[in-house]
């Protein structure tokens, strides 16, 4: 049986088979292990390693791991400023302290930021973002209250042609196929991996064991 097909421009700029990106998820468990984003850029999409929480040493030695298991793309999940005391007093004096001290784009790094609305969208490509997260209230509640599908064309039209990837509540083909159609050029998917061999959370059985236990 031939190898399933779904390239598009954002798989040749990227250099990835497919336009399937594993988010960088943090909390309880390591849901993305180096193990994981190395196995999700070797099946051809873009792994993505979270790194909220750690410290930079053991940043640095997670992303040097994925290196050691894939000579795939991959990216890294980060929250910017990483102090507000450090931080410029304006968002505009943010943005030009992380150019000044982090110049990805002088390493041939694309960036990725996330929006919930078109208002965030906007921002994110004064700030350079090469690639705007569409992230609608099912992807954790955390962006802001529109929903998914009704908010990735109102992004999609209001930063064209810069290219728009879908997040929330996408956990299979159709939805996969629903975001494409309405202009966004990749996907941003995060629960559908968490049952993955790779992935660090718990099962049910050794959570139930430790409730049980406490």
């Amino acid at each position: 049986m031939a190898k399933p097909v779904l390239r598009n421009r954002q798989c040749e700029d990227l250099g990835i088979e497919y336009p399937i990106f594993l988010p960088g998820m943090a909390g309880r468990g390591d849901p993305t292990p180096p193990e994981m984003v190395a196995a999700e850029s070797e099946a051809g999409g873009m792994g993505v390693l979270g790194t909220s929480g750690f410290e930079p040493d053991e940043i640095r030695r997670r992303i040097r791991e994925v290196r050691k298991l894939t000579d795939k793309p991959f990216g890294v999940d980060c929250l910017l400023p990483v102090r507000h005391v450090d931080a410029a007093p304006t968002r505009s004096g943010v943005r030009e302290q992380i150019k000044k001290e982090y110049p990805a784009h002088a390493q041939g790094t694309k960036l990725m930021g996330i929006a919930g609305n078109v208002r965030h969208a906007h921002r994110q490509i004064a700030a350079g973002t090469d690639i705007v997260i569409a992230a609608g209230h099912e992807g954790g509640g955390h962006v802001g209250p529109i929903g998914t599908f009704p908010l990735i064309p109102q992004i999609v039209d209001a930063i064209a042609p810069a290219p728009v990837a879908a997040a929330g509540g996408i956990g299979d083909s159709r939805g996969v196929a629903a975001a494409l159609a309405l202009g966004a050029q990749a996907i941003w998917v995060g629960t559908a991996f968490l049952v993955a061999d790779e992935c660090a959370i718990p099962d049910a059985r050794s959570l139930l064991k430790r409730f049980r236990a406490e």
